[in-house]
This record gives C-alpha cells, structure tokens and sequence, in this order.
C-alpha cells in the first residue's frame, strides 16, 4: 500500500511536466536535450547560489526570524534570472527557447528538491498528507518557473512599451523575494499546511495572470509592427 501511495505522489509530482513536453510546441520544434541545458545550467546556478550564500551570508546564532538578513539571502535569487538569460541566449530561437528553458529549470528543481523526500517519505509505513502537499507544491513551481522564464524572454524583447516593460521588470522583482514574501506572510498569518500551499498556489496564479498579460502585449506589437511594415512597402 505504501508503494502505490508512493506511486500516486510521484505521479501527481511529475507528470505535469511530462504532459507539457508532450502537447505544446516542445515536442515538435524542440527535443529533450534542450530541457536537459537548463536543468545542467539550473545546477549550475544553484551551485553558485551556495557558493555565494556560503561566503558572504554567514548563518546567524539567533534562531529567530531576521527580516534584513532574509531579505540579503533572497537577492541571491537573482542568479536564477541571470541563468535563465544565458540558458536562453544559448539555447536556439524563437519562443520555443523560452518553454524549454523554464521547463528544464524547473523539472530539475522539482528533481533536487522533491523527489528524495518522496522516496524516503511516500514509502513509509504512516500516512501522511505532507507528501501530497509535496507534489501539488511541485506542480505549483512548475507554473512559476514558467511564468519567470516567459518574463526574461519578455523583458529582453525589444519590440515593448515602456509600461509592460516596467510592468515586467516589477513581476521579476517579486520572482526575485517570493521565497521572502511567502516566509513572511506565514509568519504574520500562521500559516501551514493547506493553508501555506493554497497561499504559495494564489500568488502563483497572480503571477500567472500577469504575466499572461505582458506576454499577450508582446504579440500584439508584433502583429501592429508587421502591418506598419506592410503599409510602408
């Protein structure tokens, strides 16, 4: 029974990102080795992440929560925005880069971060709702790796007007300190639980919204630079 419990999780963890290699564009214009770049240069990322959190964040002997302290620790996330532009730059054209990119980044981050605690955990002889929590919390940094891989490609086009550009650059700056925003919003609410997992899924899907958007913005300029252009030949 616990075998199969493990199963469902693993399943409910990592199909999604399966299904969207599957049925958008990554499977016809893309092949998996593309995802395969981002997830090594995810690795990457984070190795340096340590490095820096390691040499210039040295750990506090108070146990409590600093505010000032935490917010230096989430500016190290801007690495994963800095990864995500080179993972882009070198990784093929168009807007194929950008799925496979946020794809890859977070298939590898849903590797490192979830499955050994899956497979330690699932497998246990007690049920426990923490590893179905697990996977939905998976499936939620699968939406926003995306959203954050779709604004760098976004941020970086040059055919945006000043207020989506701006409206971008707000959206990365919360991608930057959502680890922040969330740790803090749990410590004024006490939140846990369903509850902390049904908060981190709201603010993704704000996100999500946005930058829905921002993205929309850029294929309708597209669209109006491509008609000016006709009208002038």
């Amino acid at each position: 029974m616990t075998f199969f419990h493990f199963c469902n999780c693993l399943i409910l963890a990592y199909a999604p990102y399966f299904i969207v290699y599957k049925y958008s564009a990554l499977s016809e214009y893309s092949n998996i080795w593309k995802c395969g770049q981002a997830a090594l240069a995810y690795l990457l990322t984070q190795f340096i992440k340590m490095l820096t959190l390691a040499t210039f964040y040295p750990v506090l002997d108070s146990a409590e929560f600093n505010p000032t302290y935490e917010t230096m620790k989430s500016a190290v996330d801007v690495m994963d925005i800095i990864g995500l532009h080179f993972t882009m730059t070198y990784s093929g054209k168009g807007q194929v880069r950008m799925l496979s990119a946020g794809l890859g980044w977070a298939a590898a981050h849903a590797a490192l971060n979830y499955f050994v605690f899956l497979l330690v955990g699932a497998r246990a002889a007690g049920f426990s709702w923490r590893y179905l929590q697990t996977a939905f919390e998976s499936n939620i940094y699968l939406a926003f790796y995306m959203c954050l891989a779709t604004l760098v490609w976004v941020y970086n086009r040059q055919n945006q007007t000043l207020f989506y550009r701006r409206l971008a650059s707000l959206l990365l700056l919360y991608c930057i300190g959502h680890s922040l925003i969330i740790q803090l919003l749990s410590i004024k609410f006490t939140l846990y639980s369903w509850h902390l997992l049904a908060t981190k899924a709201a603010l993704t899907f704000v996100l999500f919204v946005f930058t829905l958007i921002v993205y929309s913005n850029v294929g309708i300029t597209e669209k109006s630079s491509t008609s000016t252009n006709r009208h002038y030949e």
